[in-house]
């Protein structure tokens, strides 16, 4: 394993968040983004990971996943 790849980081700084009760959901936006790394991310955050081409379905999304979080 890399450690010092950027990845490598933002993995460890999810697991910090993690430990102290903040969980990371990730968005895709488009097709051009690492979907591995950010389905880790979540993963690793307590998150979820979700994927769009639109830019408009943001706001729903968001607001999805802060009801998913709170348990609504």
């Amino acid at each position: 394993e890399i450690t010092d790849s950027p990845a490598h980081y933002y993995y460890q700084l999810a697991k910090e968040a993690r430990l102290v009760g903040i969980t990371i959901s990730t968005v895709m936006l488009g097709p051009d983004a690492d979907q591995t790394m950010l389905k880790e991310m979540a993963n690793i955050g307590g998150g979820a990971f979700y994927q769009t081409n639109d830019p408009r379905s943001l706001p729903k999304i968001f607001v999805s996943d802060v009801k998913v979080a709170s348990g609504e």
